[in-house]
């Protein structure tokens, strides 16, 4: 559903989130190799990825390495027709995500002006993993668009035909795995003010995050 914004011809959520949205980024990330699909090359990772299909590809450097979880700078670098360039692909937005044996974390944030209004967006969404086909996960998104401020949340239980796993092209930082650090808690890796929109363009999160558009 779209939230009520309170303002006679304020945008819905799900009218301007979507591919090809622009946000500023406070923090930039060393560029991605795109991935292939070849056998050949940087090494890959299996993980759990809440996407809305298998059809995504995905490219990631590690950015920390501790024992019970990996933080990662990944990228979607291939989509469907309907996903444009700025979304997927060379020039895809990079994100942070946070991935453990039974945890999954993302965190995202955008600033934009649309139809006149000052807009700001944060999600956060954490899923308990139960092995490697089902996951439980919880989302928040907060807006706001002038003065006016909406909040929802949902949980959603992934598993069958809603659950993806995807082999992630590692391009940098697998070296960190060799000595991982402590025990580090995914919420001290998560900034948002450092991430982007991802989870609320489509690519990633959009099980638990577009029910609420």
């Amino acid at each position: 559903m779209a939230f009520p914004l309170g303002a006679a011809h304020a945008p819905s959520l799900g009218e301007w989130l979507i591919p090809g949205l622009s946000p500023r980024m406070d923090q930039a990330y060393t560029n991605l190799n795109t991935r292939d699909n070849s056998t050949t090359g940087n090494s890959t990772i299996n993980m759990f990825i809440d996407a809305e299909s298998s059809d995504y590809e995905y490219a990631a450097s590690i950015v920390t390495a501790c024992v019970d979880q990996t933080v990662y700078a990944i990228q979607c670098t291939a989509n469907l027709p309907l996903v444009d360039g700025a979304t997927c692909g060379p020039n895809g937005v990079i994100a942070t995500l946070t991935s453990g044996a039974s945890i999954y974390e993302f965190s995202s944030a955008a600033t934009t002006v649309t139809e006149g209004y000052d807009v700001t967006v944060t999600g956060l969404e954490t899923c308990h993993l139960a092995g490697t086909t089902a996951a439980t996960c919880s989302a928040t998104v907060e807006a706001t668009v002038g003065t006016t401020k909406s909040a929802a949340s949902t949980v959603e239980t992934l598993s069958g035909s809603d659950y993806y796993r995807f082999d992630v092209e590692i391009t940098g930082g697998a070296e960190k795995t060799v000595n991982p650090t402590g025990k580090c808690g995914a919420a001290a890796n998560l900034n948002n003010k450092n991430l982007l929109v991802w989870a609320l363009a489509g690519v990633i999160g959009v099980a638990s995050i577009q029910t609420m558009l």
